[in-house]
């Protein structure tokens, strides 16, 4: 681990700066379609949620700039700061977090980045330290600057004994982070079918949008994380739900390519011949990108 830490530690710093004080802009992130704007002369929201060429890239790219700024190990190691309680929690040391402790650290104090000790230890999976912190008068959750609480940090590093310890002290569990996002989205979004579970069961929302009107099983379903839709539908979430754009599931996982997730919707029943708002099938949008893997199976199942 502290080999991975300070080979790394330059570029996760160098992907921070960037993301928060601001990447060089492109055509794609400059469009008014791609900030969630209607842009002069569109017609319709549709191009924003569900045009091939600029259809949602951060929830459906992992590369992109959203992914990079969900992910709290693009930033863990850039924001050390040494012989702190926040380092000491990070590296889960326990006897020095308590000695700090008793020697009246500051167990709300924040990171340049908002992280408090608590976001450290949930990140880590670290019951006893968060038990300790939470004992000695720690906030359940405090957030970063991406909105990220401790929970919502545990829940995407598929932390899930800590999830259920966290919703046991009175975290939040429909807290908001960066984007809209609940905590059942970024479990999503990561794939973190067992944390999806203890979620769901405990009250999660399946059907909260995003700030784009996204439900976590669509967020899903465009990053093609078939478990993770599997999870969802047998939980309950609604496979006909609408984006503002009117597509679906089916057709976030059919312009991105997505078809082994495409077949479990299409199974569970997902309506192959459905239209969003501008009269598109998924099948169409799967032919716009070249996804003919996708195209053929549509059309086998059209037919039946």
């Amino acid at each position: 681990m502290k080999g991975r830490r300070f080979f790394f530690l330059a570029a996760m710093l160098t992907g921070f700066l960037s993301s928060v004080v601001g990447a060089q802009p492109t055509e794609e992130t400059t469009r008014p379609e791609s900030l969630g704007v209607k842009a002069a002369g569109s017609d319709s929201l549709h191009e924003v949620v569900t045009q091939p060429d600029t259809i949602r890239e951060e929830v459906a790219n992992p590369d992109s700039l959203h992914g990079e700024i969900t992910r709290p190990d693009t930033i863990r190691e850039a924001i050390a700061e040494p012989n702190s309680l926040h380092d000491a929690v990070r590296r889960g040391v326990l006897a020095e977090v308590r000695a700090m402790i008793e020697r009246g650290a500051d167990l709300n104090a924040r990171e340049p980045s908002g992280h408090a000790p608590l976001h450290w230890a949930a990140y880590n999976g670290d019951i006893e330290i968060a038990e300790l912190l939470l004992n000695h008068g720690a906030g359940v959750d405090p957030t970063i600057t991406l909105g990220w609480t401790p929970l919502c940090m545990a829940a995407m590093q598929g932390q899930t004994k800590m999830v259920v310890f966290l919703l046991n002290a009175g975290a939040n569990i429909e807290a908001r982070c960066s984007h809209g996002w609940t905590v059942l989205h970024h479990a999503s979004r990561e794939g973190k079918t067992d944390v999806i579970k203890v979620l769901v069961d405990r009250g999660a929302r399946l059907d909260a949008v995003d700030d784009v009107g996204y439900t976590p099983l669509q967020v899903a379903a465009s990053a093609g994380l078939r478990d993770a839709v599997k999870v969802l539908l047998n939980k309950g979430a609604d496979l006909s739900a609408r984006n503002p754009g009117g597509a679906t599931a089916l057709h976030l996982a059919a312009v991105e390519g997505h078809l082994e997730t495409v077949k479990l919707l299409v199974e569970k029943g997902a309506d192959v011949a459905t239209l969003d708002r501008t009269g598109r099938t998924p099948r169409d949008l799967a032919k716009t990108r070249g996804h003919q893997s996708v195209v053929s199976y549509l059309e086998s199942r059209s037919k039946k």
